[in-house]
C-alpha cells in the first residue's frame, strides 16, 4: 500500500484558476501505485472508559459503521472480574507487596451479579493477580479486622481495601511460601 496523505492540497475557490496547472496528490493517475487504495480508514480503541471510534474519511469516501452497545450479562459479569483485578493490582501496589509475591485473597459483597462475577471469574482473577488462593470470606481465618498476622497459608499481616462504587470488600496477604 502506498504512502497515506498527511495534508490534503488547497481546493481553488469557485470560479478561479488554481495557480499549479501539475495534477495535485489527490488527483487519480494510471501507474501511480496507490490508485486503486481506498482510503477509508476505521480505528477502534477500547479503554477501561469507553470505547473510541476514530473514523477517516477522504475525497467524501465513506464505509458503513454499526456499533451494537447492547451489553450482555456475560459481559457485564466480565466486566466486573476485570474492574474486581484492576482494584486488586491497585490494592498490592499500596500494600507495598512485590509484583511478584503470592497472594491470598478474600472478599465479601452484598451484590448478587458482583458475587456471581468473582466466582465464575474466580481461576481468571487469581491468574492476573497471582493469587494461590481467591474467595469468599472475611480477611483474616473470617475476622474482618485487617492487620491481624497469620492465618492459614498467609506469611504475613493482612491488608483490608473496600471500593464503594463496586460495592466489594476484599482482604489480601501475602501466601506462605
Amino acid at each position: 500500500m502506498g504512502r497515506r496523505p498527511t495534508t490534503r492540497p488547497p481546493r481553488p475557490r469557485p470560479g478561479r484558476r488554481s495557480r499549479s496547472t501539475a495534477p495535485s496528490r489527490s488527483t487519480p493517475r494510471a501507474g501511480r501505485p496507490n490508485i486503486a487504495v481506498a482510503w477509508d480508514f476505521c480505528e477502534f480503541t477500547y479503554n477501561q472508559a469507553q470505547l473510541f471510534a476514530n473514523l477517516t474519511f477522504v475525497d467524501f469516501a465513506s464505509i458503513p459503521v454499526a456499533l451494537d452497545l447492547t451489553v450482555s450479562d456475560a459481559l457485564r459479569l466480565e466486566g466486573y472480574a476485570r474492574e474486581t483485578v484492576r482494584l486488586i493490582q491497585e490494592a498490592r501496589k499500596a500494600s507495598g507487596l512485590d509484583v511478584s509475591d503470592r497472594i491470598v485473597v478474600r472478599w465479601t459483597t452484598a451484590d448478587v451479579d458482583l458475587a456471581a462475577a468473582l466466582t465464575e471469574h474466580g481461576p481468571m482473577i487469581a491468574g492476573e493477580v497471582l493469587a494461590v488462593s481467591f474467595g469468599p470470606g472475611a480477611g483474616p481465618d473470617g475476622n474482618a479486622d485487617a492487620g491481624a498476622r497469620g492465618g492459614a497459608g498467609v506469611a504475613g499481616p493482612w491488608h483490608a481495601y473496600a471500593d464503594t462504587d463496586l460495592g466489594l470488600r476484599f482482604w489480601l496477604a501475602v501466601a506462605a511460601a
